[in-house]
């Protein structure tokens, strides 16, 4: 018999991030990759209190305000300065 024919019809299983119980990864999975709504509840939690972070460069509190543009002290002091126009 062929071992390779046998696995394609095996159903793709995951373990549930937060508790690493062995889930299916089908459509029937409504929480996937989490085995429930709890564990995904669990995980977004972790993310919101800042548990979890993905690295990445410090922003400049003046980018937050005008976009990404880099703006020298006198430009970015000019642009608080100009009048507003209607």
């Amino acid at each position: 018999m062929n071992n390779d024919r046998q696995n394609t019809n095996l159903p793709t299983k995951a373990n549930c991030p937060t508790c690493k119980k062995s889930v299916v990864w089908n459509e029937q999975s409504h929480f996937r990759p989490f085995c429930s709504q709890r564990c995904q509840q669990i995980d977004f939690g972790e993310w919101a209190s800042e548990n979890y972070s993905i690295p990445g460069a410090t922003n400049n509190p003046g980018h937050q305000e005008y976009g990404d543009q880099e703006y020298t002290s006198t430009e970015f002091g000019n642009l608080e300065q100009e009048p507003t126009r209607h």
